[in-house]
């Protein structure tokens, strides 16, 4: 009887184990995939930031353009973002009377699920 129980013990821990290691894994991965994404959401932001500070309106439309590490005139720096590109969009629309910019920016790299795009409306002063 003692042979058939100590058997059991080490099939039920040989199962935990290896739901233990299958965790692990998954924790790991979702952990790596959370830090790209906030990189990219911090790329993005930052461009936004820069974008947002610019005292001369009709300067926003030289933020447009796409932008790696190796750029080296990229507001904010991206050399600690290796393999992440930064797409700006800037769209003008001056009709019926108003005058507003719309900014979006696009982060992309292979390690995300899905580019990161975050998009924001300045009016003109």
């Amino acid at each position: 009887m003692t042979i058939i129980e100590v058997v059991f013990a080490i099939l039920i821990l040989s199962g935990v184990t290896l739901a233990m290691a299958t965790f692990g894994q998954s924790f790991t991965r979702a952990s790596n995939s959370a830090g790209w994404f906030a990189l990219a959401s911090d790329l993005a932001s930052g461009r936004l930031e820069a974008i947002r500070t610019e005292p001369n309106y009709s300067a926003l439309s030289s933020y447009a353009g796409t932008e790696t590490a190796s750029t080296t005139t990229a507001v904010p720096t991206m050399a600690h973002a290796p393999g992440f590109t930064r797409v700006t969009a800037v769209q003008r629309d001056s009709t019926s009377g108003h005058d507003w910019t719309r900014v979006t920016v696009t982060v992309s790299a292979s390690q995300l699920a899905a580019p990161v795009t975050k998009s924001m409306t300045v009016a003109k002063p």
